[in-house]
């Protein structure tokens, strides 16, 4: 795993607690945060703004912008349409 996703180690149920404290205090306290992440049901659930990148060396292929109410479900349809528009987008 990556040194820069520092949740992609940690089992399920942790992970999960962290994510949401992490939002809980994005919402409480209106901090910017940068979170890296592989994990595209992960992006979608906590962000507001997802930026695709490309290979080495890094560059900016799509931002996708989120306006979708807090708490989220990933069987919400516009998320399922998300990512499948952002999967789409791996393979430009």
């Amino acid at each position: 795993s990556s040194a820069y996703e520092c949740f992609s180690d940690i089992d399920i149920s942790t992970r999960e607690r962290l994510l949401k404290l992490v939002l809980d205090l994005w919402q409480k306290l209106g901090l910017t945060i940068v979170h890296v992440t592989h994990d595209i049901e992960e992006a979608l659930l906590l962000s507001r703004r997802i930026v695709l990148m490309g290979s080495r060396p890094g560059r900016i292929k799509h931002i996708f912008n989120i306006d979708i109410e807090y708490p989220r479900s990933i069987d919400d349809p516009r998320l399922i349409t998300l990512k499948k528009e952002i999967t789409e987008r791996f393979d430009e």
